[in-house]
C-alpha cells in the first residue's frame, strides 16, 4: 500500500500509542493479528514510511480483530445458556433451553439449522425460521391427496371446492387448492372459536372481548384465547393476581376454598385453611393468640384471675363453695373461711356468728344467733349431721332448689336452678354483650360481679342471683 507522505505521517502519528502500548487499542490477540499485516509490508513495496503505515493500519485492524473475537468470545466453551444467547459457538452451549443448536451462520441458540435436528411429526427444519415443521413442500407430504399448508407448514388435503373438505378443515382455499379451517368469519359458525384468523386460516375464540364468556372475559389476542385476567386489575380483588392468564392469590396469601386469606393473621383460617381460632382469640404470625389478660387453657382462653375452674392457673379449680377472685379460691360472697372450709355465719348451726359457735341440739341459727325458733317462712328447714339448718332455695348455691342441692363451681344459684357463670373479662359495666355472648350466645346475661373489685358475671340464662 503507498499513501502520500503526508497522509502517512499523520495516519502513523495516529496510531503510535497502539503500537506502543498494544493493549491501548485492542487486546494482545488482536495487536498480535495486526503485527502480521505490518510485517508483510516491508520498505520494497513502497519505502519506510508506507511500511510504518501499513503497519499502523495492522495495528488497527488487529486491534478491531480482536473486538470482534471477544463479542463472538462471550459464548466460548464452558458458557452457560445465558452466555450462548448473547453468541454460541457449539451446540454445547445451547443445552438445556428450549433452541439447543447453535446457528453457525448468527451464532444464535435456536431449534434447527438442518432435518437431523428435527424429529417426527415436525421432522424438517424451516430455516427461514430456524423453527421443525411438518413439512416444506407437498413431495413431503407422500400422498397426491395431501399438499403442504404454507403457512402453517402441515400436510393438508387438496381441494378444488369445500365439499372436497371436512371438519375442522371444512373451508377450501382455491388459491392454494388445499383445505383450512377458514378463510372469513363464516368458516367458524357453529363452533366454540366463532372468529377467523385470516393470517393463519385459522378459527379462534376471539379478536377482542366481545366474544369471550363471563368465566373468560378478555381476549388475549397473541393467540385468540379467551382468559381469565391479563393483568392484575381484572382480577376485581387486591389479593388476587394475574399468573398465566389465571387469577391466583397473592404470594402473602393461601387459597381457603376459592378465597385468598392471610393464614398469618386471619383468624378463621390461622396458620392454615381449617385451622380457627376461639371467639375472642387473634390470629398472629399464624397463631391463635389470646387476648391481653387471658391465658391459653387447652385451646380456650381463660381469665385465671376470676375463672373459678382455673384460678391461679390451667389446671386449679376452686370447691363449689368458692369463686376466684385475684387468682386465688376464696369463699363465695356471704360464707367465711372457717378452717379451709366456708361457712354460712348466718345460717350454720355448727358456726353460728363465728366459726366454731356451735348452736344446741335443738336450735337453729339464724341472722347469726342460735335460736329455738323455727326457719323464717321465707327459707326452708334442712338437716345435716344430726342438726336442722335454714337456707334460702332460691339463691343458695349449696342449697339450690332443694336441700343439700349444691351447684358446680361455676354455677350460680338464680330462682332455684344452678347456672353456668364466667368472668366478663375485659369488661368493667354491663351489658359486656359481646363478652357474654362468647361464652353463651344470645342467653348470655350480664349481672353484677362478686365484689366490687371483680368483673361482672356472665351467666347462661335470663336472670342474675
Amino acid at each position: 500500500m503507498t499513501l502520500p507522505r503526508t497522509i502517512a505521517w499523520w495516519i502513523a502519528v495516529a496510531v503510535a500509542p497502539c503500537i506502543a502500548l498494544p493493549t491501548a487499542c485492542g487486546s494482545s490477540e488482536g495487536t498480535s493479528a495486526g503485527g502480521v499485516g505490518g510485517a508483510s509490508a516491508d520498505a520494497g513495496t513502497g519505502g519506510a514510511a508506507d511500511a510504518a503505515v501499513d503497519g499502523a493500519v495492522g495495528k488497527i485492524d488487529g486491534a478491531a480483530g480482536s473486538k470482534d473475537g471477544s463479542a463472538g468470545g462471550t459464548g466460548g466453551a464452558g458458557g452457560s445458556p445465558s452466555d450462548a444467547a448473547a453468541g454460541c459457538q457449539t451446540d454445547a452451549q445451547c443445552q438445556g433451553t428450549n433452541t439447543p443448536v447453535c446457528d453457525p451462520a448468527t451464532h444464535i441458540c435456536v431449534k434447527c439449522v438442518s432435518n437431523s435436528h428435527c424429529s417426527a411429526p415436525t421432522q424438517y427444519c424451516d430455516k427461514s425460521t430456524n423453527q421443525c415443521v411438518g413439512c416444506l413442500t407437498p413431495a413431503n407430504c407422500g400422498s397426491p391427496n395431501l399438499s403442504c399448508d404454507s403457512i402453517l407448514h402441515k400436510c393438508v388435503p387438496i381441494c378444488s371446492s369445500s365439499a372436497q373438505c371436512a371438519p375442522p378443515l371444512s373451508t377450501c382455499d382455491t388459491t392454494e387448492g388445499i383445505c383450512v379451517e377458514c378463510l372469513d368469519d363464516s368458516g367458524c359458525e357453529g363452533t366454540s372459536k366463532p372468529v377467523c384468523d385470516a393470517s393463519q386460516r385459522l378459527c379462534k375464540q376471539c379478536r377482542d372481548d366481545s366474544t369471550c364468556t363471563a368465566e373468560h372475559p378478555y381476549c388475549e389476542t397473541g393467540t385468540g384465547t379467551c382468559v381469565r385476567c391479563l393483568s392484575d386489575g381484572n382480577c376485581g380483588d387486591p389479593a388476587l393476581v394475574c399468573v398465566g392468564y389465571k387469577c391466583e392469590c397473592t404470594p402473602d396469601t393461601e387459597s381457603c376454598n376459592g378465597k385468598c386469606v392471610d393464614t398469618q393473621s386471619d383468624p378463621a383460617h390461622c396458620g392454615s385453611c381449617y385451622h380457627k381460632c376461639n371467639a375472642i382469640e387473634t390470629c398472629s404470625a399464624g397463631k391463635c393468640m389470646c387476648p391481653g389478660g387471658l391465658e391459653s387453657c387447652g385451646g380456650e382462653c381463660a381469665d385465671t384471675q376470676n375463672d373459678p375452674q382455673r384460678c391461679g392457673s390451667c389446671y386449679n379449680g376452686c370447691k363449689s363453695s368458692q369463686i376466684c377472685a385475684a387468682g386465688a379460691c376464696v369463699c363465695r360472697p356471704g360464707l367465711t373461711d372457717c378452717s379451709g372450709t366456708c361457712r354460712d355465719l348466718g345460717y350454720d348451726p355448727s358456726h353460728c356468728g363465728s366459726c366454731g359457735n356451735a348452736c344446741s341440739f335443738n336450735q337453729t341459727c339464724q341472722s347469726g344467733s342460735c335460736t329455738s325458733a323455727s326457719c323464717p317462712g321465707s327459707m326452708d328447714t334442712c338437716h345435716s349431721m344430726g342438726k336442722d339448718y335454714c337456707t334460702a332455695p332460691e339463691t343458695d348455691p349449696l342449697n339450690c332448689g332443694g336441700c343439700g342441692d349444691k351447684c358446680d363451681t361455676d354455677e350460680v344459684c338464680v330462682a332455684g336452678n344452678c347456672r353456668r357463670y364466667g368472668p366478663a373479662t375485659g369488661c368493667s359495666t354491663c351489658p359486656c354483650s359481646s363478652v357474654c355472648s362468647s361464652y353463651f350466645g344470645s342467653n348470655g346475661t350480664c349481672c353484677t360481679g362478686f365484689s366490687a373489685s371483680g368483673p361482672p358475671i356472665c351467666v347462661n340464662g335470663g336472670a342474675c342471683p
